[in-house]
Formats: structure tokens, C-alpha cells, sequence
């Protein structure tokens, strides 16, 4: 999307606060009642970016013979390594969205949310995951603790603890918190 992208390379360049809406829709060759059409606010391109990389993972899932959890780690590794490659933007956004717009960023999940339940409900239908909880319960478990972690990570920036807390996650949420 074009919007989205002239977003991302002003504000790589320039910095989110250095970037309006008026320069967004400029460089996209839109209005800025067309950026308004799309995104409410400049907070709201985390839903387009999540979007992006939704589609891009399930590109690369397409096909591929791995379990459910591999698929889910391979999700997770790839989510973070695009949130790498736009960090500081991306730190910025989170915390916009988390003390002006809540629920932007809960909706931003949605396309990531939907795919990671496709993959648990695979996962359970070949027996790697049991069934005793539904698919979406897991997905969305695993979702709202990949926020919190990204939200934390928006806040202290600590890169390296972020990509443990989101392993970390899976195998809590994968395999439980008892011991077995």
C-alpha cells in the first residue's frame, strides 16, 4: 500500500514526530482526506504494517511441511525480525496507541491472530496440541502476551529481553506453566 509505505520511509528517515499526515499523504500522492479514509490516526499504520507482515508470513508458511509449533515459532522469529528492522518507528507507534488509542493496536492483531489460530487448529487436528482448548482461546492468548511484550519492549527498549519473552510465551502457552 502506498500510504503506508510513503509512511514508513518518511518516518524512517525523519523520525515519527517528524513526520504529519499531510507529508504521509504528499509523498503517497493522495489527499489527506484519503490517509483519514484509511488510518484514523498515524498510530493506526500498525494495523496496515501488521497486515504486511501477516500476509508476508503466510507467504512463506505456504506449503511448507513443518508441525504447528515449528509454524508458530517461524511466525514469531519473523515478526520480530520486521519489528527489528523498523524499531525505534515501531516503539514510537506502541506507545501512541497505547496511551491515546487502546484498541488500535488489539485490532492491529487480528490478520496475526487469525493465522495463528489456522496453525494451532492444524496443530490439534494432527495431535501435536490437545484439543481440550478451542483454537482461538490459544491464538488469542498467544496474541494479547506478544502485545504485552511488545508493549513493555515499546517502553524499555530492551531488545534482547523481548525476543526471550516472546519464546518464552509460546512455551508457556504451548506446553503450560505445571510441571509434567
Amino acid at each position: 500500500m502506498a500510504i503506508l509505505d510513503a509512511a514508513f520511509d518518511l518516518m524512517t528517515t525523519n523520525g515519527y514526530d517528524g513526520v504529519t499526515v499531510e507529508d504521509i499523504a504528499a509523498r503517497a500522492d493522495v489527499a489527506s482526506a484519503t490517509f483519514f479514509l484509511h488510518f484514523p490516526t498515524k498510530a493506526s499504520l500498525i494495523i496496515a504494517f501488521n497486515q504486511k507482515i501477516s500476509a508476508k508470513v503466510a507467504d512463506q508458511l505456504d506449503g511448507k511441511q513443518s508441525s504447528a509449533q515449528e509454524k508458530l515459532d517461524r511466525i514469531r522469529a519473523l515478526v520480530q525480525d520486521e519489528w527489528r528492522q523498523h524499531a525505534e518507528l515501531l516503539r514510537k507507534l506502541v506507545i501512541e496507541d497505547a496511551e491515546q488509542h487502546r484498541g488500535e493496536l488489539i485490532a492491529a492483531s487480528g490478520s496475526l491472530a487469525e493465522l495463528v489460530r489456522d496453525i494451532v487448529r492444524e496443530g490439534q487436528e494432527s495431535g501435536e496440541f490437545s484439543g481440550d482448548f478451542s483454537a482461538d482461546l490459544i491464538a488469542r492468548s498467544i496474541i494479547a502476551a506478544w502485545r504485552a511484550t511488545a508493549q513493555e519492549w515499546a517502553r524499555s527498549g530492551d531488545t534482547e529481553r523481548a525476543r526471550k519473552e516472546h519464546r518464552q510465551v509460546l512455551e508457556l502457552i504451548l506446553k503450560g506453566a505445571l510441571p509434567r
